[in-house]
């Protein structure tokens, strides 16, 4: 079996993400245009409980556990393993479908309090959601093989063909004035053709799996006991957002809820990239932890925080002080005046979410996924309450404060992973890191503020101004010693045996 390198299957991992963001980037003005405000706001909703609902994302358990038995050469029990997660994934999935099915107007008219010139609309869409509940439970299973065996490069490849064709479609979609419920047909086309996709490649990369309809009750056991806190995280992280929209669109209405998630896309895309990169340190540290090797273990944690911390630094400041070009220019000039607040405690809230992945994924590869889950937990009590009180007087900008706040508890969590995980906290390693990289993205910061103050507003100035920005947070960056001799050779080799190859 073919297993590439860290370094490979980070590039992997980044093009997955980077290449159909950009059709995602042009299709959003689009589609938003195309349905209107007010439906793409509910489209947006939909679109939310696909992405979160029922959809438990208990596939990380097939890619703990893969990697974990590879390691330890047991693989006679890859089959049992991927066998028993697949029965709990339909079902978890199959139990959301109908329930979506059976309740979707209930929800659409008394939970939403969606306009009745939309309700037939919503609850058509919301059916269509049901369905692709159910598909999207299905694809976890074998995507999760692919990055347990390693395998990122089939997995770039075909995620890559398949969001790029999700946004080509909805661009054409739109432009014809299609409804909602196409545009989720579409969706749920490309969704089964993926699976299927996934499916092929995994019987022909791993020739042992054989799907088993009878599998041990241990491995079912074993399935249970990890799953049940990521199950935990994600209806607790299901339930924050499903309430947040629930909560701007019964109070401001579906317009509201565009002007809000089209800010908070943007730091979502912060998210999604830092996460595209660390994606592969999941299955590794399931490996490493397997194999008892916590020094190798704590050089890779070190190694990913440091960049991550650089790369979110720098993204989150360029996204806070070019919000109005980024905004006027991608959809207009009415979200600069709705949402260029909220877009600042959207892009302060997924930047602490991005700093914290490498310590999650960390933390969950060695098998403690409660972690993760009493983090949300805290998490959720805290943003609600605030969500409910600041809603009133500050509209979205309180919602997306709120949010801002009750992610704060990440912050602290890093440092019980590190504890937990390496038996002690880098206080120096944060002390000196932070202070570097703060410098360098108030450098940053104030050359991008007097550009972004003084040219006028189009793509052109705004990359200009995001590389002025950049090679002044490098420089400072470079004279500080941020990265040390041993990283720069790392880093060298990185771009001599990876990224020449792609060129």
């Amino acid at each position: 079996m073919k297993r590439n390198s860290l370094l490979k299957n980070t590039i992997f991992g980044f093009l997955s993400w980077f290449l159909p963001l950009g059709l995602s980037f042009v299709a959003t003005p689009i589609i938003l245009h195309g349905l209107g405000i007010e439906k793409y706001g509910l489209y947006t909703l939909v679109l939310g409980f696909i992405s979160y609902s029922f959809t438990f994302n208990v596939g990380k358990a097939i890619v703990k556990y893969v990697s974990e038995f590879q390691a330890t050469d047991q693989t006679e029990k890859i089959s049992e393993i991927i066998s028993a997660t697949l029965l709990l994934n339909l079902i978890v999935g199959g139990l959301g479908m109908t329930l979506l099915l059976v309740f979707s107007r209930w929800f659409v008219v008394s939970v939403l309090q969606i306009e009745s010139g939309l309700e037939d609309e919503a609850v058509a869409a919301f059916h269509l959601a049901a369905v692709l509940i159910l598909a999207t439970t299905f694809s976890q299973v074998f995507s999760s093989i692919m990055q347990a065996i390693h395998r990122f490069d089939v997995y770039s490849y075909i995620t890559i063909g398949t969001n790029c064709l999700l946004a080509a479609g909805n661009i054409a979609l739109a432009l014809m004035n299609q409804k909602i419920e196409t545009l989720l047909v579409w969706s749920l086309l490309l969704t089964v053709i993926n699976s299927l996709i996934f499916y092929f490649y995994v019987r022909r990369l791993l020739p042992e799996f054989k799907l088993k309809i009878v599998f041990p009750k241990e491995i079912l056991r074993l399935i249970l006991r990890y799953s049940a806190a990521v199950i935990a995280t994600q209806s607790l992280g299901n339930f924050l957002l499903l309430f947040e929209r629930s909560w701007i669109t019964s109070r401001l209405g579906t317009e509201a809820v565009a002007y809000y998630v089209i800010a908070l896309n943007l730091g979502v895309y912060v998210h999604a990239f830092v996460g595209s990169i660390s994606l592969a340190l999941f299955p590794l540290s399931s490996e490493i932890e397997a194999r008892g090797d916590k020094s190798r273990l704590l050089r890779i944690y070190t190694k990913a925080t440091k960049i991550v911390l650089m790369l979110t630094v720098f993204l989150c400041l360029t996204l806070i002080n070019g919000r109005d070009f980024i905004l006027g220019l991608w959809v207009g000039s009415d979200f600069v005046e709705k949402s260029s607040g909220t877009l600042i405690a959207h892009a302060l809230t997924f930047s602490i979410l991005a700093v914290v992945i490498v310590s999650l994924q960390i933390i969950e590869g060695v098998g403690r996924p409660g972690v993760t889950a009493t983090a949300v937990f805290v998490w959720l009590i805290m943003s609600v309450p605030l969500m409910i009180v600041l809603t009133d007087d500050y509209g979205i900008l309180g919602v997306g404060i709120a949010r801002l706040f009750g992610a704060s508890i990440f912050i602290p969590t890093i440092l019980y992973v590190e504890k937990k995980v390496f038996g002690f906290v880098q206080w120096e390693f944060w002390r000196r890191n932070l202070f570097i990289v703060g410098s360098s993205g108030v450098s940053a910061s104030l050359v991008q503020y007097f550009i972004f103050q003084d040219l006028t507003a189009s793509w052109v100035n705004f990359g200009a101004a995001v590389i002025a920005g950049g090679l002044v947070f490098v420089l400072v960056l470079l004279v500080a010693g941020f990265v040390s001799p041993n990283e720069k050779e790392w880093l060298r080799g990185f771009f001599n045996r990876s990224v020449f190859k792609f060129i």
